[in-house]
């Protein structure tokens, strides 16, 4: 996905997991971006701020979090 006019800028953790993304006009984005932030042209359609891609400086690889487990109703075990 594309917006003219705009970058999608996020923050990127050291394992190159993207978080906390949103469009943002560019004017508005500085050109010296701190090591911890990152900007793309074009990103594909999400809604939870690009947590399901990692970045490894080339490559924008989709790998999306495991689901939570569920825990287990423990009191039906005790009967």
């Amino acid at each position: 996905m594309k917006k003219e006019n705009y970058l999608y800028q996020c923050k990127i953790l050291p394992n190159g997991r993207l978080y906390a993304g949103a469009w943002t006009h560019k004017k508005i984005v500085p050109k010296n971006l701190p090591d911890d932030e990152v900007v793309f042209e074009e990103f594909p359609e999400c809604r939870n701020g690009g947590e399901d891609y990692v970045w490894d400086g080339q490559t924008l690889t989709y790998a999306p979090l495991p689901e939570p487990e569920k825990e287990e109703d423990d009191a039906a075990d005790q009967n």
